[in-house]
């Protein structure tokens, strides 16, 4: 049932582009276009600095630099709530086989 949900936002975002409102801010981010702003390399981020100031400034550089931080954070939280508990005692291959593909 997730399809739809998907097909719908893509649509909008799609209604966005065209009608040139893709440049508002969301919630806390201040432009949906990102932090690229036309074109897809990660040089917003480790050129052009200015002393010791990103090229975006440090509150927009934050604010972008959130989403993949809240995205690390919800995955390990999900991994913890949705993996049974390991018997460690009994298995010890198991264990860390778990130790390894907590940071995959």
């Amino acid at each position: 049932a997730q399809i739809p949900v998907f097909i719908c936002l893509y649509r909008a975002f799609r209604e966005l582009a065209n009608d040139n409102l893709i440049e508002e801010p969301f919630l806390w981010i201040p432009n949906l276009e990102g932090p690229v702003y036309g074109e897809q390399t990660p040089a917003w981020l480790f050129q052009n600095w200015q002393g010791t100031t990103p090229p975006l400034g440090w509150h927009d550089t934050l604010l972008f630099m959130s989403i993949p931080a809240i995205l690390v954070l919800a995955q390990t939280v999900s991994m913890r709530l949705l993996s049974p508990p390991a018997d460690t005692a009994k298995d010890p291959a198991a264990a860390t086989t778990d130790r390894i593909l907590a940071y995959l």
